[in-house]
């Protein structure tokens, strides 16, 4: 490619990168954030198959990286590219991946499409790890009843008898007047819409995610929208 060929080119990046005017700048005269999105356009300049990108964002603050990431995503997808982009943010995999492979130990566990890994994780750790707040809770099975912390229910399904790891989404608890008592509300903080609500219920620790603050003494949760797995291979009970 000759030379004018790739300034068009830069000039074109930076451009869709929102640096249209800093092709002369040297790396001390731009921000944190303007030397990022620099550094994807050197990236983008060599029209890889594959681009690599290790935690590109991971030094700068929340909202900067936020706003990277949708740049890149969007020029992702206007100039068709294949990005293989490693994270340890839950939230940025969720937003910006089209197929995301989630690894433990160094193997990949599972994989899949962002919301399908979230609603239907294949082992207690994914389904812990994608979720902003998962709580787990020990319960056994005998004679087709569930039971767990004095509560004692009929199985959702058809569970093993002994055992098992139930585990529930913050988001799916709800905290009301009504229901299991014994809730202890440790902390609630809020962060945007949803409050943060810490709670001990009969001994466990449980973290919900409301859009009300709490009001009530007890909890209550439907067992359908409740994961269950092995205790000892932590592996999924499908039904």
């Amino acid at each position: 490619v000759d030379k004018k060929a790739r300034l068009d080119r830069a000039k074109s990046l930076l451009a869709d990168l929102g640096l249209p005017d800093k092709l002369e700048n040297k790396p001390n005269e731009l921000s944190g954030g303007q030397q990022q999105r620099v550094s994807i356009a050197r990236a983008l300049m060599k029209e890889a198959d594959l681009i690599l990108m290790d935690e590109p964002f991971s030094a700068l603050d929340a909202p900067l990286a936020k706003a990277l990431g949708e740049e890149l995503r969007r020029l992702q997808r206007s100039l068709s590219l294949s990005v293989l982009y490693v994270t340890h943010d839950q939230q940025e995999a969720m937003r910006l991946a089209d197929e995301m492979f989630l690894m433990q130990e160094g193997k990949i566990i599972q994989g899949g499409v962002p919301e399908q890994v979230y609603a239907d994780p294949d082992n207690l750790f994914a389904a812990g790890f994608l979720a902003s707040g998962m709580n787990v809770i020990p319960a056994s099975v005998k004679d087709g009843q569930l039971c767990f912390a004095q509560v004692q229910m009929p199985v959702p399904f058809a569970l093993p008898q002994g055992e098992v790891v139930m585990a529930v989404r913050g988001e799916n608890i709800r905290i009301q007047c009504e229901g299991w008592p014994g809730a202890q509300i440790m902390d609630c903080r809020r962060s945007g819409a949803l409050h943060h609500i810490d709670v001990i219920w009969r001994g466990i620790p449980l973290h919900v995610l409301s859009l009300a603050a709490p009001c009530g003494e007890s909890i209550c949760f439907d067992l359908p929208d409740c994961l269950f797995f092995d205790p000892h291979t932590k592996r999924r009970i499908r039904e």
